[in-house]
Formats: C-alpha cells, sequence, structure tokens
C-alpha cells in the first residue's frame, strides 16, 4: 500500500479562504464600521457653489414680499414653506409619506393661520405680486431645504461651519460688487443715512444670532432629523413667543392667539412623533438585511469548508489508488 504523504498539494478550491471571498453587496453596506471621509475643502466648495443661490433667492424674495403684502397675508402663505417642504422630500424619496404626518402639518398650518388672522394691527399694503412673491419664497424655501438634506446626507462627513463659510464667502463675491455699484449709481437708497455705532452694533448682532446662528442650527437640524420636522419646527415662535409675552405680563391675545400656539406646538408633536416611529422601522429594515447578510455569509463559509474536506479527501483516496 502506497503511503499517504502528510501534506497533500489540494486544489486551488481547497486553499481559498471562505473568509477572504467577497461577500455579497448587501454585508459590505452593512457590516462596515468606519466613519465617513471628511471632505475636502473642493467638495465643501462645490456644494456651496449649489446651496448660496437657493439660499439667497429664498430669503431675498421673502423679504422682498414684506413690503409689498400685509402681516396677515405674509404669514398665512408662509406657512405653506411646510407643505412644500414635504411635497418635495416625499418626492425626492427622503419621506415616507404618511397620514399622520399630513395631518400633523395641516395642524401646525391652521395654529399658524390663527395667530395671524388674530393679530391684524398695523397691516400693511397688500398686492397680487407680493402674495405671489411669498408664496415663491415658500416654495424656494422647501427647495433650499430638501437640496440641502439630499447634498448632505450625513452631518459626520461635512463641516457645517466650513460650508456656511463658503456660502459667506460667496455672497461676499458676488454680491457686494452689483450692490455697491447701485449705491454708486443711486439706484438704491443710501442704506448709510442715519447709521451710528449703536445701530451698526445691533444689525452686527443681529446677523450673527438671526442669520449665522439660526441658519446654521437649521441646517443641521434638516440633517439630523427630516427636512419636514426642521421646517415645521421653524412655526415652534409661535407658541415661544407666546409663552414669553406671557412671562412678561405683556400677553394680550385672545382664544385664538391660545388655540393657535397650541395647534402649532401639537402639530410639531405629531410631525416629530411618525418621523421618530419611520426612522425606527427603517432601523428595523437595515438591520434585519444585516442580519441576513451575515446568515449568508456563514452559509457561504460552511459550504466552502464542507467542500475543503472534501477535497481533502478525493486528494487522499487518489494517492492511495
Amino acid at each position: 500500500m502506497a503511503r499517504i504523504p502528510d501534506e497533500l498539494p489540494l486544489p486551488s478550491t481547497v486553499l481559498e479562504d471562505p473568509s477572504a471571498r467577497s461577500a455579497p453587496a448587501e454585508a459590505e453596506e452593512y457590516s462596515s464600521t468606519t466613519e465617513p471621509l471628511r471632505w475636502s475643502h473642493l467638495k465643501t466648495l462645490r456644494t456651496a457653489v449649489v446651496v448660496f443661490p437657493l439660499f439667497f433667492i429664498a430669503n431675498f424674495s421673502y423679504n422682498l414680499s414684506l413690503a409689498h403684502t400685509s402681516v396677515t397675508s405674509n404669514t398665512i402663505i408662509s406657512t405653506t414653506s411646510s407643505l412644500w417642504t414635504f411635497l418635495f422630500s416625499t418626492c425626492r424619496g427622503l419621506e415616507r409619506f404618511a397620514w399622520v404626518k399630513m395631518a400633523g402639518l395641516l395642524l401646525s398650518m391652521g395654529g399658524t393661520v390663527l395667530v395671524g388672522l388674530a393679530d391684524r394691527n398695523g397691516e400693511g399694503t397688500n398686492s397680487v405680486a407680493g402674495d405671489a412673491l411669498c408664496l415663491f419664497a415658500a416654495i424656494m424655501y422647501g427647495v433650499y431645504t430638501t437640496a440641502l438634506r439630499v447634498l448632505v446626507p450625513d452631518d459626520r462627513s461635512v463641516s457645517f461651519q466650513l460650508l456656511f463659510g463658503y456660502v459667506g464667502l460667496l455672497s461676499l463675491l458676488l454680491l457686494l460688487p452689483p450692490t455697491l455699484l447701485l449705491l454708486l449709481t443711486h439706484a438704491l437708497p443710501s442704506v448709510f443715512a442715519g447709521l451710528s455705532l449703536s445701530v451698526l452694533g445691533f444689525i452686527v448682532l443681529n446677523g450673527l444670532a438671526d442669520n449665522v446662528l439660526s441658519d446654521y442650527l437649521w441646517a443641521r437640524s434638516i440633517v439630523l432629523t427630516s427636512p419636514t420636522v426642521a421646517t415645521v419646527g421653524l412655526s415652534l415662535t409661535i407658541p415661544l413667543a407666546f409663552l414669553s409675552d406671557a412671562a412678561l405680563g405683556k400677553a394680550h391675545g385672545g382664544l385664538k392667539e391660545v388655540f393657535g400656539a397650541v395647534a402649532v406646538a401639537a402639530g410639531f408633536g405629531l410631525v416629530s412623533w411618525e418621523q421618530k416611529e419611520e426612522a425606527e422601522a427603517e432601523e428595523e429594515e437595515r438591520e434585519g438585511r444585516r442580519i441576513r447578510a451575515d446568515v449568508g455569509e456563514g452559509n457561504e463559509a460552511d459550504a466552502g469548508k464542507s467542500g475543503g474536506d472534501q477535497g481533502v479527501e478525493e486528494a487522499k483516496s487518489m494517492v492511495v489508488r
């Protein structure tokens, strides 16, 4: 009988390590634990180039509409921005349509309308052009919010300070020259008339708090939650303002203000709750896919091991013969 050597040359299929085989794409997607790479300056700048015009058009058209619409009309039309955001996000696949979320949106919008109708003091001029501008601004806010969520899928890979720094730099470089030209040609009224150090200080303070900080926090909330939740959350200024007036003893509103503030808060609660349920369902779905992928890897490894054992037996039998 021929002696079986201790080590036999085995086929390449036997020598192949099953664990080294390429895992299915699904497993690669859900087994990765590495942190996402931080965006480079060039990629951040490219994103800012897309965000900047949307951001400017939305803010400029809204501020321009204030001079041509009444306070009530402006307040009511501006509330539609949350509806446009929800529509765009659903069409883009960022959120799922849910009647609970829609009910929360309508409740929040209804509360804002109640407050706007109750506070009719100091009504300004109203025009169709002003209402159209305000509606256009609401739509552009929805476009800007959705685009930001699409361009920035998570907040771990991008520096929002750097992103908005580039947005500010683009605003300075692209908008300052035409503004100075309009001022020098007297196409615009002088903006420096009556400007003092105290007024300049308040302008800077308002810019830092009302523009820089608020826009930065809002952008972070868009990425951390959803475009709809972040937009509806802006309406919370109504119940917060009502509570601050009550704390200072300046609350003079009636039942419309009270019901409006409660409706806004309740609407935000409904939208946030539905978003939380949606996020948990997506997490369970991802976990299920990851488990199925792990099971598939285990079955593949077991099949490779049994194939290797069978190859060894075949090789031994060949030597014996």
